[in-house]
């Protein structure tokens, strides 16, 4: 994940950068909106939709979104049968839209790996910078071990912040990558079942990560900018 490094006082534009490693088939479901068979395992409706919802968490919800998805590998390789099938989803995401707050956002989640970063998470705030990095070549977000640096002020360069051990609640610290996340989810919903609080998504917040899903594709589709209620 990355960013542009444009400046506003009145906004935080940031651009997200990141690349995946999963090249599963993807199974077939029925729309039957447009009653025609389409894949149901898409990069954007699963490794890519992790990414947007840390997005939506961390800063807010989209107003409107523009998107382009493009198959920019046409074959993949079947290993454990030796043959090659044509790839017909789209293993680039790009999302471009203005959160409710105002800022500027930029989402590209491709597929494969980079030699670079394959995750960089840039966020251009008023008073300082964060940027959320992983290392290796993983780049799915929710899985990956996680480094945040950060600067403000007079800083010209941004420094690691440490996270404090209250983020990490009952779980042990020292689980990395999917146990700490899965754990985490456990640790919450079993707080919400103790106290009647709703910290875990529900099936509404699942609605309003679809309707994301369907802006975004509507706008791949028709080349203008989708509203978000």
């Amino acid at each position: 994940m990355g960013i542009h490094k444009s400046r506003s006082r009145a906004k935080s534009p940031f651009r997200l950068r990141t690349a995946c490693d999963q090249h599963h088939a993807p199974r077939v479901r029925l729309n039957r909106r447009e009653g025609v068979r389409r894949p149901g395992g898409l990069r954007l409706t699963a490794s890519a939709l992790h990414a947007l919802e840390a997005v939506n968490f961390a800063l807010g919800d989209f107003a409107g979104v523009s998107a382009n998805l493009v198959t920019g590998r046409k074959e993949v390789r079947v290993a454990d049968e030796g043959i090659t099938i044509p790839v017909t989803v789209a293993d680039q995401v790009s999302v471009t839209g203005t959160l409710r707050g105002g800022a500027a956002v930029s989402v590209f989640y491709r597929g494969g790996f980079s030699r670079g970063d394959n995750l960089r998470w840039e966020i251009n705030g008023t008073e300082g910078d964060l940027v959320l990095t992983a290392p290796g070549i993983d780049g799915n977000l929710q899985v990956a071990d996680l480094r945040l640096e950060g600067g403000r002020g007079g800083d010209t360069t941004v420094a690691e912040i440490t996270v404090p051990d209250g983020y990490f609640n009952s779980v042990p610290r020292a689980l990395a990558g999917p146990p700490q996340n899965v754990a985490q989810t456990y640790a919450h919903l079993a707080k919400d079942l103790r106290e009647g609080t709703h910290t875990v998504p529900g099936f509404a917040h699942a609605l309003e990560r679809h309707l994301l899903v369907d802006a975004i594709e509507r706008a791949s589709q028709s080349g203008s900018t989708q509203p978000l209620a």
